[in-house]
């Protein structure tokens, strides 16, 4: 039989381009060099908000199966297991966003398979658990005291959901994997009887080279936003920021990422993992001569890729200090300057000549890095790998819908 581990996730992470979908990528082809497929399960989001349906979207290795009924997992799981002949070692949990959890959590209870739970971001995390810091940094004083996550959705009916979710699970589950101290210490908070089986494993591996930038610093100085153009990820304050200093002829402006935002005075860089052709984000940092970079967060980041492809470009760095593991990173590696507001941001960028001395003298002293996918597979593994049974299960059916396969790869473009 061939080896296999299912991996539940949000979002398709074949055509899809963020963190979440950058690490699977990462850890989906890890595993295929050591001879183990990837099963990974999806929720159609988009799609489920507008039919009575819930609907999922499998995809085996590299290759799109199709789009599957939810209300089935179960069965079209084994079903896929078993006619691809595998054995289901285990199940890595990525995120739960946008899946039906009394589907999800029954499913996972009758397969019986040991689990690996990954923390990518807070969106399981209530608000409440984050006013103790790791850092140091308390949070403002939350008036409405319901719980939240750190999107600011105070639905207590979902965090009970959560909790009750994890809790049923919680035999099930080996691990809790977490990418940084910040990102572990949160979790503990809010879900404190997962302590003893909490893991930290970094995404990445950093390699000091023996080089440095050149310590002359563009004129005009250029600044860029990196990433995802969410809210959450200070988008708006970028816009802001944009607009406010449009007029300083001491900075230029880009975007470094997939979706062009075409915003006034700001150069889109095409920047995207899934396509070979496109040069990494640290390359294109140095190639475009990116002198400062605003990574400005407004939800605790549990690691954020792009501050150390930032970092390993000698980029200097301005964030705030509601970032999480950004602004724990910029304050233990010295690499940019911590803000409390973007008004105070906006002042210490009016000082030109203090900031082109600070680039100045921090590339002096920063070496330039290289950055590799963390190669460790050891907790990507299970203590005890599971084995599914399929014997007696004469024939399995999968709920496969052929209509919604065709259209969604039609529309997504997913025609492996």
């Amino acid at each position: 039989m061939e080896k296999c581990i299912i991996v539940i996730s949000h979002s398709n992470y074949l055509i899809r381009s963020a963190g979440i979908e950058k690490f699977i990528s990462e850890t989906s082809a890890l595993l295929n060099s050591k001879g183990i497929h990837v099963l990974q399960v999806f929720p159609l989001i988009e799609v489920n908000r507008k039919l009575p349906y819930d609907y999922i979207g499998i995809n085996f290795d590299d290759y799109f199966l199709g789009v599957y009924s939810e209300a089935h997992l179960f069965e079209t799981l084994t079903s896929i297991g078993k006619s691809k002949n595998l054995r289901i070692l285990g199940i890595d949990i990525h995120q739960i966003h946008g899946w039906n959890l009394h589907y999800l959590k029954k499913a996972l209870v009758k397969l019986n398979l040991p689990i690996n739970c990954f923390v990518h971001d807070h969106e399981l995390v209530s608000a409440d658990s984050l006013l103790d810091s790791s850092d140091g940094h308390t949070k403002k004083v939350i008036q409405q005291r319901d719980p939240k996550n750190c999107y600011g959705e105070a639905n207590p009916a979902i965090m009970a959901e959560y909790h009750d979710f994890f809790d049923t699970l919680y035999s099930h589950i080996e691990k809790v994997i977490a990418p940084s101290h910040i990102a572990a210490y949160d979790w503990e908070n809010s879900y404190p009887i997962f302590k003893d089986k909490m893991v930290i494993r970094e995404h990445l591996y950093r390699t000091m080279l023996e080089l440095k930038r050149s310590s002359e610093v563009s004129d005009p100085m250029r600044i860029a936003y990196l990433g995802t153009p969410a809210k959450h990820k200070g988008y708006d304050e970028w816009k802001t920021f944009v607009s406010t200093m449009q007029s300083d002829n001491h900075y230029s402006f880009y975007y470094f990422g997939k979706q062009e935002q075409h915003i006034p005075n700001v150069k889109d860089v095409h920047v995207d993992f899934q396509n070979p052709d496109s040069l990494p984000m640290t390359d294109q940092l140095m190639k475009h001569n990116i002198d400062i970079v605003f990574l400005w967060s407004i939800c605790r980041e549990t690691y954020c890729y792009t501050y150390y492809e930032a970092e390993a470009a000698s980029c200097y760095i301005l964030t705030n200090n509601e970032s999480g593991n950004i602004q724990a990173q910029v304050k233990t590696d010295e690499t940019g300057c911590i803000f409390t507001s973007l008004e105070q941001c906006l002042e210490w960028l009016s000082n030109t000549t203090n900031v082109k001395k600070t680039i100045a003298q921090y590339r002096a002293s920063h070496k330039l890095e290289s950055l590799s996918p963390n190669s460790n597979i050891d907790d990507l593994l299970f203590k005890h790998p599971g084995n599914l049974n399929y014997s007696g299960q004469k024939r399995i059916r999968s709920y496969k819908s052929f209509i919604l396969t065709n259209v969604y790869r039609i529309l997504r473009g997913a025609q492996r």
